[in-house]
């Protein structure tokens, strides 16, 4: 989602719609190699605020308070209460660590 939310979507229907036990191995490594890619700091941004919304209930802070938040923060308040909550979708996906390896490093301490 972080480097184009259409090919996201695109992305979801086609492993919906793949047959039991085919393994797509074309996508896999589109995918491997998106890893690679360094998404925008806007596309950044808007994976981890769709990650937050998983989260958003758990602990929430006051209204408009988020917004502030450098993305950093955000994905580690996202981390932090996915963790809290248990919240499976979240612990089983491999965004929210290979998310914060693209942020830039200024934002690590806020």
């Amino acid at each position: 989602m972080a480097r184009s939310p259409r090919r996201y979507r695109q992305i979801g229907r086609e492993v919906a719609a793949l047959p039991r036990g085919v393994l797509p191995t074309a996508l896999a490594l589109e995918l491997s190699e998106w890893l690679l890619t360094a998404p925008t700091p806007g596309g950044l941004r808007n994976a981890v605020q769709h990650l937050w919304g998983y989260v958003a209930e758990v602990a929430p802070p006051a209204r408009g308070e988020v917004d502030g938040w450098s993305s950093a923060r955000l994905l580690r308040e996202t981390r932090d209460r996915a963790l809290h909550s248990r919240q499976p979708y979240l612990l089983e996906s491999t965004a929210l660590g290979e998310l914060a390896a693209w942020l830039p490093e200024e934002e690590m301490d806020r």
